[in-house]
């Protein structure tokens, strides 16, 4: 029900959207034998979509897999930055039994920190009767992030980690939007964030080279699958 997604008040306003569809009510019924939708049939059926999109093999697949030339030279360097000095396997885990490169977690990077007052919108979103499901409706009080959920202070402006899986494909970046390519992702952390009083510990200047900057770019493309047939995928 988030503004950044659905924009809805509640679930009970998704639900009624939902069962206004006579598709998804036959749909429900023959499937579930119900005749009323509540949320919980709602996310049984995206969780039964979700488990469908299967991440196809990705050139960095086979690299781990022991074949050592699929992968460029330089997607190799970046690969060894993103666990070095670049930092980035902090957050964006990865193991052969957890391929996932998330932790979960949420963390303050310190997107939208330069042009948001955040102390403004928190004493907002902690005043008495606040309700945080219409806060979340607000594009200002949204980028409060996990705080909305925990009203702890350490988790205002954090967001969870998003995993890097088919990245190349999924511009802009960033829970907002704001960053339009890879590269100025990169740029973004090599910055160190976005200075401000909740900013993870790990977020600080990279001191990258421009050679380190375009070699872990590489490495991230490198997580994309080249079966984008497969995928549906076309890129002109």
């Amino acid at each position: 029900v988030n503004p950044k997604e659905m924009g809805m008040p509640s679930h009970d306003a998704l639900v009624g959207k939902i069962s206004n569809i006579p598709e998804y009510t036959t749909s429900f019924k023959a499937i579930l034998g119900t005749e009323k939708i509540t949320i919980d049939h709602i996310v049984m059926a995206i969780a039964s979509f979700e488990r469908t999109l299967i991440t196809f093999n990705a050139p960095f697949d086979r690299f781990i897999a022991g074949k050592n030339d699929a992968i460029s030279a330089s997607a190799q360097r970046g690969w060894k930055l993103f666990q070095g000095k670049a930092r980035c396997i902090t957050c964006h885990e990865f193991n052969v039994s957890y391929p996932f490169f998330t932790n979960n977690k949420f963390h303050n990077i310190g997107v939208a920190m330069k042009d948001k007052d955040f102390g403004s919108l928190a004493r907002k979103a902690a005043g008495s009767g606040a309700d945080p499901a219409a806060l979340a409706q607000e594009e200002a009080s949204a980028e409060l992030g996990r705080y909305l959920v925990t009203k702890e202070p350490k988790d205002i402006g954090a967001f969870k980690t998003s995993g890097l899986r088919n990245i190349a494909l999924t511009a802009p970046y960033l829970h907002d939007g704001s960053e339009p390519t890879l590269e100025s992702v990169v740029e973004f952390y090599n910055k160190g964030g976005v200075p401000n009083p909740n900013l993870d510990g790990g977020i600080r200047p990279l001191n990258l080279t421009e050679e380190e900057k375009k070699d872990l770019v590489e490495f991230m493309k490198s997580l994309t699958s080249d079966d984008l047939a497969g995928l549906g995928v076309t890129i002109k």
